[in-house]
């Protein structure tokens, strides 16, 4: 049953490599050799006279407080997304009450601009369920629970069935699946809490494969993470700078690779992980780090697709920098989508004063806001496949 199981995911992900030796051992792993494609970006249009507050704006996702539409902190939001000074909405564990709140706020939120925003959760299955099965939602076992009971084929009516359930509750983006591989079994916040498929990175990708396409199929956007790979990590990054140096390896990039030569590929999250892969004493977080996005993913990967921060308000980088700081330096990297869930370092007027300090950093560099008017393009083009028209 085991080895069924091994071939049918090797199948399944039309890995480039056999899983299987002449001699029945297991062959070895091997990073995929890098694609022959030209990695040039595909401009999309701009409107002309355009700012680059209304730019930034697009780029935004923020957090709220409370869990229903009368709450003070969700109107605020709901006036910045229609002043377009907010593009996005990260729902987290604190705003989940009941069903019907949810669906409310939901659609509270997408009414309010044309197109509608981004609204975004984190729905794995497992224990990074915020959508929870008290107030209805149908419950997903864990990424390694899916993987050792279910061949990818079986796994595909699991990710349809929650797919199809976050769009009627109102979302058009999952921050997942994890394309994490398990390198690390005591890894605390990916092996040990059962988040990654695999310890085999073409199982990872073909697992991913199918909760990308049920996603899509459903109307709602997949996001793989954490770029380049948490799951060799020792540490966890929500508590402050995880350095991957030492374990990572390029094995980490199968699934990335894969999905992204196959065309399946929408929002990757690039995570608060440091790789200094030139040995040049580089330490910065790879959400904000040039070499990784625009060298790596970019230019290396070919990913001309959304890139989006983890929450730049995680220890990893508030212990590093300000909130403002951290939206520029994650701009000149080259990410699209700038997520700032908020804390008592930000407040209602942060998207206008980070919008300014941007423009005002733009205005000095030509080149940094091409590169925001080409985020801005390739964020517009994603809502209008999975946002879809707001009201008229």
């Amino acid at each position: 049953m085991l080895l069924f199981r091994s071939a049918c995911v090797a199948l399944f992900a039309m890995a480039t490599a056999a899983c299987v030796s002449a001699s029945g051992e297991p062959a070895p792993i091997q990073a995929a050799a890098a694609p022959a494609r030209s990695c040039a970006p595909q401009a999309a249009p701009v409107p002309a006279g355009l700012s680059v507050e209304q730019m930034v704006g697009q780029l935004l996702v923020v957090g709220f407080q409370g869990q229903s539409t009368a709450s003070a902190s969700a109107a605020s939001v709901r006036k910045d997304i229609a002043d377009g000074a907010v593009g996005g909405v990260l729902f987290l564990r604190h705003n989940i009450g009941s069903a019907a709140n949810v669906k409310a706020l939901t659609a509270s939120f997408a009414s309010a601009s044309n197109p509608p925003p981004l609204l975004m959760i984190d729905q794995e299955g497992g224990l990074v369920s915020r959508l929870p099965a008290k107030i209805g939602f149908p419950s997903t076992p864990s990424a390694e629970a899916v993987a050792r009971d279910n061949s990818p084929e079986e796994a595909r009516a699991i990710y349809d069935r929650m797919a199809r359930s976050l769009k009627a509750w109102g979302f058009n983006v999952n921050l997942a699946p994890v394309a994490d591989v398990a390198v690390n079994p005591g890894n605390p916040v990916i092996a040990k809490a059962g988040r990654a498929y695999s310890s085999d990175p073409r199982t990872v990708a073909a697992y991913d494969r199918v909760f990308v396409t049920a996603h899509r199929a459903a109307g709602v956007a997949p996001t793989l993470k954490h770029f380049p790979g948490h799951g060799s990590s020792a540490g966890d990054s929500h508590n402050g700078a995880v350095d991957i140096t030492r374990t990572w390896s390029e094995t980490e990039l199968i699934p990335y690779r894969e999905l992204i030569d196959a065309g399946l590929v929408d929002i990757v999250m690039v995570g608060h992980l440091r790789l200094d892969r030139h040995n040049t004493g580089d330490t910065l977080p790879a959400s904000i780090s040039p070499d990784i996005v625009a060298g790596m993913l970019r230019s290396e990967l070919c990913f001309n697709g959304v890139v989006m921060t983890d929450d730049l308000i995680m220890r990893a980088i508030r212990n590093r920098m300000s909130a403002t700081d951290a939206v520029i330096a994650a701009l000149k990297a080259d990410n699209d989508l700038i997520v700032v869930s908020g804390d008592s370092s930000t407040g209602p007027d942060f998207p206008r004063t980070v919008a300014a300090a941007v423009a005002a950093e733009a205005a000095k560099d030509p080149a940094f806001r091409q590169s925001i008017a080409a985020s801005y393009g390739r964020v517009m083009a994603l809502k209008r496949r999975f946002a879809g028209g707001g009201r008229s």
